[in-house]
């Protein structure tokens, strides 16, 4: 966000304090958006958007229910979106 300078972000976490951290950070941004809940608990952007990216989260699903988290995550991207692990 910080680089672009334009768009919206949405951030989505289940640590509480990396949720306060980042929401401190961005306390004058409203571009960007912090989530505390768990990514299969998450309704999902309110609109469909173009890119999805998960960092650090392999690990914390087995690999047979990875396949259900990136088909969720996918389906809150636009047609030609792009999911990035």
């Amino acid at each position: 966000a910080e680089k672009q300078r334009k768009g919206r972000y949405i951030g989505v976490d289940i640590n509480a304090d990396v949720v306060l951290q980042a929401r401190q950070a961005i306390e004058h941004r409203p571009q960007i958006e912090v989530h505390h809940t768990k990514m299969e608990e998450w309704a999902g952007p309110a609109e469909p958007v173009h890119m999805v990216m998960m960092n650090n989260i392999l690990h914390y699903y087995s690999p047979n229910d990875r396949a259900d988290l990136f088909h969720r995550t996918a389906s809150f991207l636009k047609k030609n979106g792009t999911l990035t692990i």
